[in-house]
């Protein structure tokens, strides 16, 4: 006879090899198959940000032994950059901490500690923390990781933008803009174009500004963050 354990851990398998990930995670989580369970939430965390459900993986991420969190680098800075989607800066930050300790010697995994860094800065308001980590991040991260260049590059573009600092921040949101576009982030990619109309319409070239906040209406529809196109069209008029 099967136990309960047993049960779930077969229903995990049946859910997993028929791409039912989330459910694969509760009954992993629920048998305390704490390996495969945190296997499977590093696997599919990502894909459930992009869908927002962030508490949901949180959920996850408290259910596994916090001893495991802190021995597996990886799993806690997934657990971080859930906690800063969820905009938990003060339960991230110490972690991020823990994390970049053990990332020192790796300048990759360091460039994407410093991005999370820099997102957690700006959340807490620390403009000129959030230029120095930017930075930093974009001095380590490859070409190759075009999606945490790309959350960088909006972040410190917008950081620019509100420092006057025109030329510094066209450069980097042309880059967030390449970025969410090869990426699927929709959300940065109207950002980017949004605050490049910013900078024509700042220089005077008002023309040139309107096309953009029009183009990010016409490309992202009903996405919130064109509340700010709709604002600046207005404001042009």
């Amino acid at each position: 006879s099967f136990t309960e354990t047993d049960l779930h851990q077969r229903a995990s398998q049946w859910y997993e090899n028929n791409n039912f990930p989330s459910e694969a995670i509760q009954h992993n989580l629920a048998a305390q198959d704490w390996e495969h369970a945190a296997d499977l939430i590093g696997a599919n965390a990502d894909s459930m940000f992009k869908r927002g459900e962030i508490i949901t993986v949180i959920g996850w991420f408290q259910a596994l032994p916090e001893k495991m969190l802190q021995s597996n680098p990886k799993l806690c800075f997934d657990y971080c950059w859930s906690l800063l989607l969820a905009g938990q800066f003060d339960v991230a930050a110490p972690l991020l901490e823990q994390v970049e300790q053990t990332a020192k010697d790796i300048p990759e995994f360091l460039g994407e500690v410093f991005a999370a860094q820099a997102y957690l800065a700006r959340g807490q308001g620390d403009h000129a923390l959030m230029v120095e980590k930017s930075q930093r991040a974009l001095t380590l991260l490859p070409e190759s990781s075009i999606q945490s260049r790309g959350i960088v590059a909006v972040n410190l573009g917008l950081a620019y933008w509100h420092m006057g600092q025109m030329g510094a921040a066209e450069e980097v949101l042309a880059e967030a803009l390449a970025a969410g576009r090869a990426t699927g982030n929709h959300y940065a990619a109207l950002t980017a174009l949004i605050f490049q109309g910013r900078v024509l319409a700042v220089r005077g070239q008002l023309h040139q500004a309107a096309e953009y906040f029009e183009s990010a209406i016409q490309q992202g529809k009903e996405i919130p963050i064109n509340a700010l196109a709709y604002m600046d069209l207005a404001t042009l008029h």
